[in-house]
């Protein structure tokens, strides 16, 4: 059992992967590859959910990465602009575009309507909390140089420890 797991996990790695182009959505093939292991594990995604399941994610993650994009893009004219000194009525115009795309989110619960049409409930919800689990991870795996594993995820993180003076 564990071995069929193994291959099926590898196997909507290779083929997510091969038909991905080099970066996908500003991530690296290698990350986007741990990912869609990643969620196939943690979900527990039968090869035959993954085969529904990764186009409709796809998809999502699509339209995540274009809206976020139009973000950055409105952040960026409004930051030359107002370096710039511009007109007045170019920052309002500039504000308004950055306020616009900045409030226009993915609806999640449409998201995850649309993943219960493709999986039970419990593996549904569980796709949504991978997202931030995987995220949590890649940042801990930045501070640390190395990955936690899976459970550590969800760990609150400790404060650093005082170093006390010297008594005299």
């Amino acid at each position: 059992m564990k071995k069929f797991f193994t291959l099926a996990i590898m196997a909507a790695v290779a083929l997510t992967a091969s038909a991905q182009p080099k970066t996908r959505n500003g991530m690296s093939e290698k990350m986007h590859a741990e990912k869609v292991a990643f969620i196939t594990s943690f979900v527990g995604l039968t090869p035959e959910e993954a085969q529904d399941f990764w186009p409709v994610y796809n998809k999502f993650e699509a339209e995540i990465h274009e809206k976020m994009k139009a973000e950055r893009d409105a952040y960026k004219a409004l930051s030359k602009a107002v370096a710039d000194n511009a007109a007045e009525a170019e920052i309002k115009a500039l504000s308004k575009a950055y306020i616009e795309a900045g409030s226009k989110k993915l609806d999640r619960m449409a998201v995850f309507e649309e993943y219960c049409k493709i999986l039970p409930a419990d593996k549904a919800a569980k796709v949504l909390l991978s997202d931030e689990r995987f995220r949590r991870m890649q940042i801990s795996r930045l501070g640390n140089n190395k990955g936690p594993k899976h459970e550590q995820c969800d760990r609150k993180p400790q404060a650093p420890k005082r170093e006390t003076a010297p008594s005299r």
